[in-house]
């Protein structure tokens, strides 16, 4: 219901940034150990260029290893529903026999920051 204190919503919660990154880590702690509770990975294994996914790109197929770091969040000062989301990744590609090697066929880590807008989640 309504009032003064929440708007037109039932509850509102104040956390800070820090709080976001803590239950994000705690997440990716969990790493699908415990069945029924959120999760973050810690691994991926994804194949490139198989037919199922549309072919080799340019003679490019094998497959690849990473390992993701938890990610964290930045508030943007000022906003409504916008923040900042990171996440660094280490890969290693290991292209199949008679492919083309990619150029970056080592091991590199890489991070990404993107710009996000939240959205209300409905609960029933």
């Amino acid at each position: 219901m309504p009032n003064p204190l929440t708007g037109d919503f039932e509850a509102v919660v104040q956390v800070s940034g820090s709080t976001v990154n803590h239950l994000m880590a705690t997440m990716h702690a969990n790493a699908c150990s415990k069945r029924g509770l959120p999760t973050l990975p810690h691994r991926a294994f994804v194949r490139i260029g198989d037919d199922a996914l549309g072919g080799a790109i340019d003679g490019v197929r094998g497959a690849t290893r990473a390992q993701i770091a938890a990610p964290t969040v930045e508030l943007i000062g000022g906003s409504q529903g916008q923040f900042t989301l990171e996440c660094w990744i280490r890969a290693r590609y290991v292209p199949d026999p008679d492919t083309t090697p990619c150029r970056s066929s080592s091991t590199a880590g890489c991070g990404r920051r993107s710009r996000c807008r939240s959205s209300t989640i409905p609960f029933s």
